[in-house]
């Protein structure tokens, strides 16, 4: 109890009080004892507060006032104003801040109400009587969280970008109104749109005042939305819209001049780089700096990547394509396509190559069709050959499959130059598919612009054609019209061929480039002008797959994440910007 001050008084010597005494003594007999006089006063709690409360809760209490006598006894001081604060000052106290004690001496304060942020605080009840001033301060009072208020989103935006077949977790809050967290409020979640589900249908705020489901993405990009409710405010919601982009767990890399597709697990598509002919079937003739999803619920098998346009297979076998149609995307027009449209065709294909304005795909008894803008082909027609087909791999200018047995033919342009990529020892252009000499057995084939690498069934890389800045592999920038082993040593499980470059993986994953790299698309940290032999990819990442054409470079990991190097003029690196990339650069989630 804070002591209390009475003003100073005179007080008489030894002397002068003995004469009073004395002088007092005269006369008659005094009526009795002096009454007791007042030496102090005191202010008492009357009933406490409570110990603790929810913001915005009644703190009623009542304070008592009382002056000390000279005999030892208290007597209740009426009509003293009493007035009542909250310390610390960032409490919120409310009601009534005065009261006036009664005659027992006991001020109430019977409607307060105390808020503010979640902590301890003390109500200090002031007043003054006789001279006296007091002062008087409560036990601690715990503060906690109010009743809810306010509904709304935290920790993810609206929309959000969610992942295909993977999950998010948008969170909804609640707060009081001095916008402390509320925890122990159940929320409930309903799906509205899109083909995702939830872990779980309702979840209850923690300490933090958060509460969010799992909500795990269906299987086609698309809009999603997700509403959030609570019964503690009926008349609030939260709606969560997801832009469903999913770019996640790559399967397969298409690499094209100016534009670069993607599949994911689910079979989903995803395109980004140039896209004025709409070949990256968004719907849109905007160009794509970082991955867009594929328009319409299409999941897809096989990719390919040509000029302006852009095919691929449905797990049944149908065939679309979208971008710009010369009669390249087999639909029986002549008119651009910005989303997949089927290509016109009662024909069931397993595998499908594409560049330039031409499409080659083998059905499942290994013969070969072709559309093409140059032949005025405009829907799949069987291509003569003397071979059926297990895998068909085309570049601009020529085509070459593999038969089941791992021998190669190869057919189109010959003589670019004298470069002789057909392998066939001559520079005559063929236009059915001619076997390369050498009596090889290759288990995978790449095609540069002008050459052609097989990798044989020990993992020997073999390569054959235009040499001029080394894309052949073997070490000089001399024409090569048969295959010739490429330097290095290296076996490889899989190869791909660009412009002028050449790529492979070894059987640990590891990358290795060759050829031209001005564009950085040799991935080494360098822009070598001629690389005649392999050089290793910078980063010592894993790949399981590579693709590489015009002069971008992409490969993909087991985890399905995606990197891409080299030219990047309209984006076609898929990082966001428009900046060349000389080393492996990771492509995230899409726009």
């Amino acid at each position: 109890m804070a002591g209390a001050h009475r003003p100073s008084t005179l007080r008489l010597g030894p002397s002068l009080a003995g004469l009073a005494l004395l002088i007092g003594g005269c006369g008659k007999d005094p009526a009795g004892p002096p009454s007791p006089t007042v030496t102090g006063a005191q202010m008492s709690l009357a009933a406490a507060p409570p110990a603790s409360i929810a913001a915005g809760g009644a703190v009623a209490g009542s304070v008592r006032v009382s002056n000390t006598l000279s005999d030892g006894s208290s007597r209740a001081v009426a009509g003293v104003t009493v007035t009542v604060v909250v310390e610390p000052a960032s409490g919120v106290l409310t009601g009534t801040l005065t009261a006036t004690t009664n005659t027992q001496g006991i001020a109430e304060f019977t409607n307060l109400t105390l808020g503010g942020a979640v902590g301890a605080y003390k109500l200090a009840f002031t007043g003054a009587t006789g001279g006296f001033n007091l002062e008087l301060r409560s036990d601690a009072i715990a503060v906690g969280p109010g009743a809810a208020e306010v509904f709304e989103a935290v920790a993810a935006p609206t929309p959000l970008t969610a992942t295909i077949t993977h999950s998010v977790r948008p969170l909804v809050r609640v707060r009081d109104h001095w916008g402390n967290p509320v925890p122990g409020v159940g929320v409930s979640f309903t799906i509205l749109e899109g083909n995702g589900r939830l872990a779980a249908p309702s979840a209850t705020t923690g300490a933090e005042g958060t509460a969010g489901p799992i909500w795990i993405m269906g299987p086609t990009p698309g809009l999603n939305r997700m509403r959030a409710e609570t019964a503690a405010l009926p008349s609030a919601a939260v709606t969560f819209q997801s832009t469903g982009t999913g770019f996640v767990h790559v399967v397969q890399v298409a690499a094209g001049d100016w534009h670069t597709c993607a599949l994911v697990a689910t079979g989903a598509a995803f395109c980004w780089g140039d896209n004025q002919a709409g070949q990256l079937g968004d719907g849109s003739e905007v160009s794509r700096l970082a991955p867009v999803p594929v328009a319409g619920d299409l999941l897809f098998s096989d990719i390919g990547i040509g000029e302006q346009h852009t095919c691929a297979l449905v797990a049944g076998g149908d065939t679309f394509c979208w971008g710009r149609n010369g009669g390249n995307l087999g639909d029986g027009t002549r008119i651009d396509r910005n989303v997949p449209t089927r290509v016109l065709r009662d024909r069931r294909f397993r595998n499908i190559a594409i560049a330039g304005y031409h499409n080659c795909a083998i059905d499942a008894a290994g013969q070969t069709y072709c559309w093409t803008e140059t032949l005025g082909i405009d829907g799949p027609t069987l291509w003569p050959s003397p071979v059926a087909f297990v895998a068909i791999e085309r570049n601009a200018l020529h085509t070459c499959g593999l038969t089941a047995e791992g021998a190669a033919y190869c057919w189109g342009e010959n003589n670019f130059n004298g470069s002789g990529q057909l392998g066939d020892g001559t520079t005559v252009s063929k236009t059915t598919p001619t076997a390369v000499v050498g009596n090889h057995r290759f288990k995978a084939l790449a095609l540069g612009f002008t050459d052609t690498c097989g990798i044989d069934l020990a993992g020997a890389a073999h390569c054959w054609g235009y040499n001029h800045v080394g894309q052949v592999g073997d070490g000089t920038q001399l024409i090569r019209l048969t295959p010739v082993p490429v330097l290095g040593g290296h076996a490889f499980k899989a190869i791909a061929g660009g412009n002028n470059h050449m790529c492979g993986l070894d059987l640990g994953g590891l990358a290795h480039c060759w050829g031209g790299g001005a564009a950085g698309q040799l991935g080494n940290g360098n822009r070598p002008l001629v690389e005649p032999q392999p050089r290793a990819v910078a980063g010592g990442i894993q790949f399981v797959g590579i693709a590489t054409a015009g002069v971008t470079t992409c490969a993909w990991t087991a985890a399905g994440t995606a990197y891409c190097w080299g030219f990047n003029n309209l984006g076609q690196v898929g990082d966001g910007t428009t900046t060349d990339r000389l080393l492996p650069t990771r492509i995230d989630q899409g726009q």
